[in-house]
């Protein structure tokens, strides 16, 4: 299973399973999992357009966050497991805030405008 990005799609690669022969050689005849997509979108297959992700998507996002954060805190003695999770959490955030202040702002290489892929014109008609 794979987060293809941030904010999706989650995409499920089977594997291939199949038997072998005396030889050695993979049995591929009548085998009915070999029917399987190699690969399928698991939940909504869309994602949201960037400026979506900006306005709506990570705000939702950090607004959950906070609001488990504080559920957690009006009653600990139901929730140490949970608890114990967002501390831990809330160390590793330390630890990247750390990182980054001694490795300092990252410094783009290349500066000029990305050229944007028309994915119509990339992928052949009807895929996308």
């Amino acid at each position: 299973m794979t987060l293809s990005d941030t904010h999706g799609p989650v995409l499920w690669n089977s594997r291939l399973h199949s038997s072998r022969d005396k030889e050695g050689k993979l049995l591929m005849g009548g085998l009915e999992h070999l029917e399987q997509r190699s690969t399928v979108v698991v939940g909504d297959p869309s994602t949201p357009k960037f400026q979506s992700m900006f306005d709506r998507v990570w705000p939702d996002a950090v607004l959950s966050a906070l609001r488990d954060l504080r559920d957690c805190s009006k009653k600990p003695e139901e929730s140490s497991s949970e608890m114990s999770r967002l501390q831990w959490e809330l160390g590793v955030s330390i630890l990247w805030e750390t990182l980054i202040d001694r490795l300092g702002p990252a410094r783009l290489i290349n500066r000029d405008e990305p050229h944007i892929f028309d994915i119509s014109k990339v992928v052949p008609c009807g895929i996308v």
